[in-house]
């Protein structure tokens, strides 16, 4: 597990380690983006079943303007270049197979589960209202495979959805981030809390 910030205090443990407060400021940048991240790194899980199981809150003295701009992606899984390939070949060509944002609207949040390959079948999925200071449990188990016999069941406290298709570009590893990625030019403060991280291979 590594960390993605600006500065130590972005990402703190509280509660005998088992929870993590997470919060950006205007231009906290890093590789590229406006971000606090955990990263939990893998190396090739291809033709694998992966289980991801956690708890966010988003904090009550979150503020966003009404800008498209100031939307913000809490959990990313991020495929990296294939063997050979630089990252600036990639830049802009291959977002995350899979990731959660949430958005604005009418002084309402939602969360946005968006799916599926750039360019191919990448599409959002789902979106629903959520709370600020209310705690959702997230459980994503994935099939990650560069074909269509990919899937992601993904349960969301009471809710249930289903998601198919190619889930991979190539056979390099998906990392898993969670936290806050924001757009460079957001000029919010914006406040995460996590829980009960927890992730592992199914059998």
């Amino acid at each position: 597990m590594e960390y993605q910030q600006a500065d130590t205090d972005r990402i703190k443990r509280t509660s005998g380690d088992s929870i993590f407060n997470i919060h950006v400021l205007p231009h906290d940048e890093v590789f590229n983006g406006n971000r606090a991240e955990i990263l939990i790194k893998f190396k090739n899980e291809n033709d694998h079943t992966y289980v991801y199981d956690w708890s966010f809150k988003i904090s009550g003295k979150y503020v966003q303007s009404d800008s498209i701009k100031n939307h913000f992606i809490i959990a990313q899984w991020w495929n990296g270049p294939a063997k050979g390939q630089a990252m600036s070949e990639i830049k802009g060509k291959q977002g995350p197979p899979f990731h959660f944002t949430v958005v604005k609207k009418k002084e309402a949040l939602y969360l946005q589960v968006y799916y599926g390959l750039q360019g191919k079948n990448k599409k959002k999925q789902t979106e629903f209202k959520i709370e600020t200071g209310k705690w959702y449990h997230v459980k994503s188990t994935v099939y990650w495979s560069i074909n269509d016999d990919g899937f992601a069941d993904i349960h969301i406290n009471d809710s249930t959805y289903h998601f198919t298709g190619a889930n991979k570009y190539n056979d390099a590893g998906t990392d898993f981030k969670l936290g806050l990625y924001r757009n460079i030019d957001n000029n919010d403060t914006t406040e995460i809390s996590l829980k009960h991280i927890a992730v592992y291979e199914k059998n």
